[in-house]
C-alpha cells in the first residue's frame, strides 16, 4: 500500500476503535464518530479517484450503493443507525487495493465488510453461547440440531444436485457474459457481473421451482448444454471440483446443523422472557406479535423473527434496533389488560442488548489481514 493508503487505513481504524469504545461504554456510536467517518470516506474516495487507484463508476458505486446497503441494514432491523453509518463510512475509507484479490469472488467493499463483520459476530456468539450454556442444555441443543437438520440421503442428494447445478450455471453464465462484453466492447465490474449471474440463476430457479420435484428433469435437460460450454471455457476442472467439495461441506452438512444448534442456544443466551406488564421503552423484542383477523374475530399470535417486520400491517411489534416505542409499550399493555394475549400468558421474549461496533472493528481488521473476504484465506489453504 502507498503511504496515503496506510494513512487512510489508520484513520479508519482509529474511528472504529473510538466507535467500539463509545458503544461499549455508553451503548451507542456517537454521531461525531459515524458522520466524521462518512465525511473522511467521501474525501478518501475522491483522492483514490484523482490518484488513479479507482475509477469513477467504482467510486460512485461504493458511496451510493454502500449507503443503500447501510440504510437497508437499518431498515430491516439488522443494525442500529450508528452501526450502519459506521459500516458505510469505513467501507469508503479502506483503500481499493485491499479488495483486489483474484481469489475473491466478491470484491465490493461494503459487502466484503458486511460478510467479515458477521463472521466475527457469529464466531463470538458461538463461543459465548457454548461457554455459558449448562451441559444438560448443550446436550439437548445438540440432539435438537441433529433432529432438525434432517440429514437423510434424499435431503443430501437434493442439496448436492442444487449446489452442483448452481456452480456449473454460474461459471458458464460468467463465461458467456465475458464473451458478450468482448463482442460489444463493454466491460462491467466484477460485482456487476456476479450480481447479473445471481439474478439470472434466481430467475431460472423460480421458473424451474414451479415444476416442483420435476425441476430436476429441467436440470437434466440444461446440464449437458452447460457442461459443453463450460468444458471449452474452464480448463481447470480440478479447481471447480475442490470448490464444490468445500461449499458442499458447508452448504449441505455444516450450515443446517449449526443453524439449528445456534437457534436452540440463542433462546437461552441472548433472550429472556418477561411479562408484558414489565415492558419498558427501548427494549428490543426477540419475536413478533401478529394480529390475525378471520371469521372468528380478532386474535393475537406470536411468531419467530430475526429482523424487523414493520412493513407488515398485521405485525404490532417486531425486533428493531432502536427498541419499542413508548406508544407501542402502552398499546401492548392495554391489549394485555383486555386479555388479548392470554394464549401466550401475557409474556414476550426480549433480546439482551448487543454492542455491535466492536464486531465491525473486528470485521475491518479481518478484511485488512485477509485482503478481502475471510474465505480468501480458506481458499488459499484448500488449494
Amino acid at each position: 500500500m502507498t503511504s496515503y493508503e496506510i494513512l487512510a487505513t489508520s484513520i479508519g481504524l482509529l474511528f472504529c476503535f473510538y466507535g467500539a469504545y463509545t458503544d461499549l461504554r455508553y451503548g451507542k456510536v456517537r454521531n461525531t464518530c459515524s458522520f466524521g467517518l462518512i465525511y473522511a470516506g467521501v474525501i478518501a474516495q475522491i483522492v483514490y479517484l484523482l490518484s488513479g487507484h479507482t475509477g469513477l463508476s467504482r467510486a460512485v458505486s461504493v458511496i451510493v450503493l454502500g449507503g443503500a446497503i447501510a440504510f437497508l441494514s437499518y431498515w430491516f432491523g439488522i443494525l442500529a443507525p450508528g452501526d450502519a453509518k459506521l459500516l458505510w463510512g469505513i467501507s469508503m475509507v479502506l483503500p481499493p487495493s485491499l479488495f483486489q484479490s483474484q481469489r475473491a469472488f466478491i470484491s465490493f467493499p461494503p459487502i466484503v465488510l458486511f460478510i467479515n463483520t458477521f463472521v466475527i459476530y457469529f464466531l463470538f456468539a458461538s463461543i459465548y453461547l457454548i461457554v455459558i450454556t449448562p451441559l444438560p442444555r448443550l446436550k439437548e441443543a445438540l440432539k435438537a440440531a441433529f433432529a432438525a437438520s434432517k440429514l437423510s440421503l434424499s435431503y443430501l442428494s437434493r442439496r448436492a444436485i442444487d449446489l452442483l447445478f448452481f456452480l456449473i450455471f454460474a461459471q458458464t453464465a460468467y463465461y458467456l457474459i465475458a464473451q458478450l462484453e468482448n463482442l460489444i466492447g463493454l466491460h462491467m465490474s466484477r460485482f456487476a457481473t456476479i450480481t447479473l449471474v445471481l439474478i439470472s440463476f434466481y430467475a431460472l430457479n423460480k421458473i424451474l421451482g414451479k415444476l416442483g420435484p420435476a425441476k430436476y428433469w429441467g436440470y437434466a435437460v440444461l446440464l449437458p448444454t452447460l457442461v459443453i460450454l463450460l468444458y471449452n471455457s474452464f480448463p481447470n476442472w480440478l479447481s471447480l471440483l475442490k470448490t464444490f467439495g468445500l461449499l458442499a461441506g458447508v452448504y449441505i452438512l455444516v450450515y443446517p446443523f449449526i443453524g439449528s444448534f445456534m437457534l436452540s442456544l440463542d433462546s437461552f443466551g441472548f433472550t429472556k422472557e418477561i411479562a408484558i406488564s414489565e415492558l419498558k421503552e427501548g427494549m428490543i423484542p426477540a419475536e413478533c406479535i401478529v394480529e390475525i383477523r378471520d371469521s372468528n374475530g380478532v386474535r393475537y399470535e406470536k411468531e419467530a423473527a430475526v429482523t424487523s417486520r414493520s412493513l407488515d400491517e398485521r405485525v404490532i411489534v417486531s425486533p428493531t434496533p432502536e427498541g419499542i416505542s413508548k406508544e407501542q409499550v402502552e398499546l401492548l399493555k392495554q391489549l394485555a389488560d383486555k386479555g388479548c394475549f392470554e394464549s401466550f400468558n401475557n409474556r414476550i421474549k426480549i433480546q439482551h442488548p448487543i454492542h455491535f461496533a466492536p464486531f465491525i472493528l473486528g470485521g475491518v481488521i479481518s478484511t485488512i489481514l485477509c485482503k478481502g473476504p475471510f474465505y480468501v484465506v480458506l481458499i488459499g489453504i484448500w488449494r
